[in-house]
């Protein structure tokens, strides 16, 4: 005959499993899904498991400062994206495009024609667009989109990468 101090202990045991297997993944969905948008930090565990790899992988090319990176999980018929905004030092704009034409293509990304240098119409009164790019993923599922700026005001340039899934 099995002690009744041994079953209360096997009993213990099986009620903290069987309550790790629920709260665990009840955890998990709302750290995943719990907030919309989220603006993940580098390095932290929201840029490495909520942000997309194409975004999270991209060469961020002679920051002036820490890109600020920008996720959103979508919902309905919108489409979850990533992105990644900062000011480059570089100046040379063939320098950029081909960079992040490059990176695309390696990512197996192919540019859609009808996209490509801007026609230098202003963005608002402290951004000139000089460069404008989409791409799109075989199978249509996923598109990233990338447009290079011109801030007037400091002769800086501004990158912005986003991708949807």
């Amino acid at each position: 005959m099995i002690p009744p101090t041994e079953i209360v202990t096997t009993l213990k045991k099986t009620a903290l499993v069987l309550a790790t297997l629920v709260i665990v993944p009840i955890g998990a969905l709302y750290y995943f899904f719990g907030e919309e948008d989220y603006y993940p930090e580098p390095g932290s565990i929201d840029f490495y498991l909520k942000l997309s790899p194409v975004i999270r992988n991209l060469p961020v090319i002679a920051p002036q400062q820490t890109p600020a990176y920008y996720g959103s999980i979508g919902d309905g018929a919108k489409a979850s994206q990533s992105s990644v905004s900062y000011i480059t030092r570089e100046k040379n704009e063939q320098i950029l495009v081909s960079t992040l034409n490059n990176y695309l293509h390696q990512n197996r990304f192919t540019l859609d024609p009808s996209s490509g240098r801007a026609d230098q119409a202003f963005y608002s009164s402290d951004k000139k667009v000089l460069h404008e790019a989409a791409f799109t993923k075989a199978g249509g599922n996923e598109s990233v989109v990338f447009q290079i700026y011109s801030l007037p005001k400091t002769g800086a340039q501004e990158i912005n990468v986003t991708h949807f899934e």
